[in-house]
């Protein structure tokens, strides 16, 4: 169970903290958050759909599994079997976390990853400098997972139209059963309706069609270009891993 505690000097300084050795910590997800400046490199790895929230919203993940509690692109050793790792996953043990009623995040590590040193030297790298800074490690750590809050944002926005449009709907997966002679179906997962889409009408939402704006959404979202201003390009987000 993981312990995630707000990173400050008064508790973090003077320790240290280890780079994940593997991914352990993800063997029982089959489901991953994911944002849309991904999906190139997601989409070419591993099926994607959309989560079925307790809020009855929806979050585009991509699908690790069909299997409750198995991870297939964690080898029982921990190392990624996939080519592709996503975003989520590559900042940890960090995470931002949002404080309750306001739009304020802080940086918080998770304690019981088993990669919090108490040393002040040795293996490891440190959490604050001499002058009680963010280490710089640390400061690329923010830097990314500030980045990639800011890219969820603008997917979840994306997927909220695509909602108000209606075209989210029930993936209908079975899953067959071993030694069992019928399937299982696949709860909470979801995707788009393809013919939906296409024959959206013409009602205009400003000077678009509902179609334009869905496809709009879609494409500025989960494909940006470098000079789009929805957002910053591929490569801090697909390189960086803590």
């Amino acid at each position: 169970m993981s312990q995630s505690v707000a990173l400050s000097p008064s508790r973090h300084y003077g320790k240290r903290w280890l780079k994940v050795a593997d991914y352990l910590f993800a063997e029982h997800d089959t489901l991953v958050p994911v944002v849309g400046e991904e999906l190139p490199h997601v989409l070419a790895n591993m099926p994607m759909g959309f989560y079925k929230k307790d809020d009855g919203g929806f979050e585009l993940v991509a699908i690790m599994s069909l299997e409750p509690g198995r991870n297939l692109f964690v080898h029982p050793e921990g190392h990624w079997v996939g080519g592709y790792k996503p975003a989520a996953y590559r900042g940890y043990p960090f995470q931002l976390r949002r404080e309750a009623g306001t739009e304020r995040y802080v940086l918080c590590f998770d304690e019981a990853s088993g990669l919090l040193l108490n040393e002040s030297v040795g293996d490891g790298e440190p959490f604050f400098d001499a002058e009680g800074e963010l280490a710089p490690l640390v400061k690329q750590v923010l830097d990314f997972l500030t980045q990639r809050e800011r890219q969820r944002k603008i997917t979840q926005r994306a997927v909220d139209m695509l909602a108000g449009q209606a075209l989210i709907v029930p993936w209908e997966i079975n899953v067959p059963q071993e030694c069992e002679d019928h399937t299982r179906a696949v709860d909470r997962v979801y995707r788009i309706n393809e013919k939906a889409l296409s024959s959206l009408g013409e009602k205009r939402v400003g000077n678009l069609t509902n179609r334009q704006c869905a496809v709009y959404c879609l494409r500025s979202a989960f494909f940006p270009t470098p000079n789009s201003r929805i957002g910053p390009t591929l490569s801090p987000a697909c390189r960086f891993e803590a």
